[in-house]
């Protein structure tokens, strides 16, 4: 069984969107987003948002004809979840291996690619994305967010 935290990339990629949106989204409205990001069927998104409404990832109200989702889960929680998985894959279940790892590793980085590990381009991409729906946040939110479970 999975849990509603358990999300695949996909998913995940999903839930960021309904997170950074107070009110509920259609489908057509979160396709709209991603496609600022990526070619998305529509078929696809609405079976992903389906699917994890059953998980209970989310949860959907009917308005007319569409569906209206929000997130039930916390940013907090998956983010908790998916470091806890990768720990005990590849830690050994051991917060402290991973966290020692990390740090390890940033302290080898060179000064500029501690400030942002994403190319010009890529951050180009999130601007224009953000700019134009408000809705997209930057890759490097998501990076403090697993900096804070690590804690």
């Amino acid at each position: 069984m999975k849990y509603p935290e358990q999300l695949t990339p996909a998913e995940y990629g999903i839930i960021k969107i309904l997170w950074d949106n107070p009110s509920p989204l259609s489908v057509g409205q979160v396709l709209k987003i991603i496609r600022l990001q990526k070619t998305i069927a529509y078929t696809t998104a609405m079976t992903l948002l389906d699917k994890m409404s059953r998980k209970g990832s989310l949860s959907r109200v009917k308005k007319g004809k569409a569906y209206y989702y929000r997130p039930r889960v916390r940013r907090t929680g998956v983010l908790s979840f998916m470091i806890q998985k990768f720990t005990d894959q590849y830690f050994d279940g051991e917060k402290e291996k991973l966290t020692a790892f990390v740090q390890k590793r940033h302290e080898h980085l060179p000064k500029n690619a501690k400030k942002s590990s994403n190319s010009t381009s890529e951050n180009e991409k999130f601007k224009k994305a953000r700019e134009s729906s408000k809705q997209v946040p930057a890759p490097h939110d998501v990076m403090r967010e697993i900096d804070v479970c690590l804690l």
